[in-house]
């Protein structure tokens, strides 16, 4: 855009510290705002709109607060019992609450069990191919699945799929059906191992087991 040349553009600096506002001037002179910038510009005046062109400058923004670490958001989920040996269940999510299902907390991308979480928080990753078992669910009666949201490190225990299943055998929580598995093809036996992560052999002692 052409700048007109019979405009005194000090004048227009001069208008415009003293208005702060770049349409006031543009409007007192009859001229554009391109022509006020070009003053400006031409003076070495920034475009703030406050006298003597100093900036203001801006407001930082507050920093956001760092974000809670796994153990800072797990622990104050977590009811701890007033008996000594009492198990500390979970407070936050359920999964299947109606039929007693395992606690849960998602972080960092990742949904972890309860009972889980408690275990990393207290040893350390949990090794491949191991589960994190409960020792607490003989404290309660048949049905009941209250120690699903146990948390209480010492509690829990390390195991297999296999030995998860033999611990529920041996504690009378699922019986064997031993009877009917003996009926089963050796390709079923097979098919279920793999879908256990067992060895055939594994699954055989486990039908086995007494109740």
């Amino acid at each position: 855009m052409a700048v007109p040349r019979n405009l005194d553009h000090a004048a227009i600096v001069a208008h415009y510290k003293e208005t702060q506002g770049m349409g006031a001037t543009a409007f007192h002179f009859g001229c554009s705002r391109a022509t006020v910038l070009h003053a400006l510009r031409k003076f070495g005046v920034p475009r703030t709109g406050k006298p003597g062109g100093v900036r203001k400058p801006k407001k930082p923004k507050p920093p956001k607060p760092p974000k809670p670490t796994l153990e800072e958001k797990f622990w104050p989920l977590v009811q701890k019992s007033d008996d000594p040996d009492g198990c500390w269940l979970w407070q936050g999510g359920v999964d299947n609450s109606k039929k007693g299902g395992y606690g849960y907390i998602s972080f960092d991308g990742r949904r972890l069990k309860a009972h889980q979480a408690a275990w990393e928080l207290t040893h350390g990753p949990i090794p491949e191919g191991q589960q994190v078992l409960h020792n607490c669910d003989v404290r309660y009666p048949p049905g009941d699945r209250t120690n699903r949201r146990c948390v209480r490190p010492d509690h829990l225990f390390l195991g297999t799929h296999a030995d998860n299943i033999r611990d529920k055998v041996q504690k009378g929580r699922q019986e064997s059906r031993a009877a009917g598995w003996r009926t089963l093809s050796p390709a079923r036996i097979e098919h279920l191992a793999r879908h256990f992560n067992i060895s055939p052999a594994e699954l055989l002692a486990l039908i086995d087991s007494p109740t």
